[in-house]
């Protein structure tokens, strides 16, 4: 092989090493951030980023840094906060918003969440 072809593996090598560090910083966003479940019908993006910067610390980017959901009659958000601290305190202590107790846990991978019954071999046996 030439100099010229063993260029490119070297720089390949060295863009997975960045991509690798990378992907620790992302690994790091995730201990900030929170799933939170039981908020209240009909609630705002603003009043969950109130409750809980008051409560645990700020949250990233403003309301940026809530995602809410409602469907089938529940409600429930990931919140990001700035510090991993935060997030530790929200998911030991949970949270009272407009007179319901809401429960926080550890965000998980999307790849985790999707797994259940009835996928890769689980689910109801047969005969």
């Amino acid at each position: 092989p030439s100099s010229s072809e063993a260029a490119p593996a070297a720089e390949s090598a060295t863009n997975g090493a960045q991509a690798g560090a990378q992907g620790g910083a992302a690994e790091e966003k995730d201990e900030c951030s929170i799933f939170v479940r039981n908020l209240p019908l009909g609630i705002k993006e603003e009043a969950v980023h109130a409750a809980f910067s008051a409560a645990f610390g700020a949250v990233k980017g403003g309301t940026a840094g809530v995602s809410l959901k409602q469907q089938k009659g529940s409600c429930f958000a990931f919140v990001a906060f700035e510090k991993p601290e935060s997030a530790k305190a929200a998911i030991e202590a949970g949270l009272q918003v407009e007179g319901r107790t809401c429960s926080c846990e550890e965000k998980k991978p999307l790849q985790a969440r999707r797994r259940g019954p009835g996928r890769e071999g689980g689910g109801r046996g047969r005969g």
